[in-house]
């Protein structure tokens, strides 16, 4: 399983998208807001870096004077979407940053880069509701899409003094977006630190499930070269998580183990009745499905093999 990420590579439709957007707003009102692209610096990567810089110059380090500096260039970094897109149409940033899921386009109440950071800044350096310091990835184009579904009305109203509207690419590499509004009272610039409570934590770790099912999955399965693009490969796995959950498994090494036997038997092999008792000791934490595995009998396999090739429960 050579994917190193769960995302389909940035496509130049959608670049054309935002060059769109970007040209309706200047249409609309020029010179008001501007379009920036945030790219995350620990998946943009060294090397990327150097790349994009000697293309577009140096970015602005989002987190500069703020709580997080000491990211330096692995936090947000910042370049204006009107700068790149002169400079290449951003081909060079779809070039590197190829499958990554780190880049995504923020638009915002016009002048410079100074309110951006200092609203990513808040957004990133959030903590939980038990006071952990938490470094939010929004950076990220999957956790931003996960968190700005579950924000709460006060912290999109916080965003709101700054940002207008958010576009990212999501799975599939096509364009989803949203704009920053809210009902509640306009908010004064300053706020005090985004807190994580319980129920969005809880989001959003069911929300990275299956990417942490992955990231655990691929050096068990180097071998395996999977056939699917990323966002397939990411609905299979969110599948092979329903399943074990009907299952009650719930501890990742036998989750694994199950999407070892997966990604081989396309069929849902775990209602062969001969498997019934496998999953009621693994359920039990009696015994590793590992364990059960190299314990299989041959009509346990057989049963298995019934499902070997079929692609009705894929």
């Amino acid at each position: 399983m050579q994917r190193a990420f769960l995302q389909d590579p940035l496509r130049v439709e959608t670049l054309h998208q935002v060059k769109v957007w970007h040209g309706k707003l200047n249409a609309q009102a020029p010179g008001s807001d501007s379009v920036w692209a945030v790219v995350d610096g620990a998946l943009l990567g060294t090397e990327g870096a150097q790349r994009l810089k000697a293309v577009y110059g140096a970015p602005v380090r989002a987190f500069d004077d703020t709580p997080l500096d000491a990211y330096e260039e692995l936090g947000l970094l910042l370049w204006l979407w009107s700068s790149m897109d002169a400079r290449d149409e951003l081909e060079a940033m779809r070039t590197v940053m190829g499958d990554r899921p780190g880049v995504s386009f923020v638009r915002t109440h016009g002048g410079g880069p100074d309110p951006l950071s200092r609203v990513l800044a808040w957004l990133a350096g959030g903590t939980t509701a038990d006071g952990m310091l938490l470094y939010l990835r929004v950076g990220d184009s999957r956790v931003l899409n996960s968190f700005l579904r579950h924000m709460h009305p006060a912290q999109q109203a916080h965003l709101q003094t700054v940002i207008r509207e958010w576009v990212w690419p999501d799975r599939s590499g096509h364009a989803q977006s949203m704009v920053i509004e809210t009902d509640a009272p306009p908010p004064v610039e300053s706020a005090p630190p985004l807190v994580i409570d319980d129920v969005q934590y809880a989001a959003l770790l069911d929300d990275a499930a299956a990417d942490i099912l992955h990231a655990a999955l691929r050096p068990i399965e180097s071998g395996w070269h999977d056939k699917r693009n990323g966002a397939q490969l990411h609905a299979w796995l969110q599948r092979v998580l329903q399943r074990t959950d009907a299952l009650g498994i719930t501890r990742q090494q036998d989750q694994l183990a199950f999407a070892s036997v997966a990604l081989r038997v396309s069929g849902e092999f775990e209602l062969a009745p001969e498997l019934g008792e496998t999953w009621l000791r693994v359920r039990s934490g009696t015994a590793a499905l590992t364990e059960e595995i190299e314990k299989w009998n041959p009509l346990q396999w057989a049963a298995v093999e019934r499902f070997w090739g079929r692609t009705d429960y894929a």
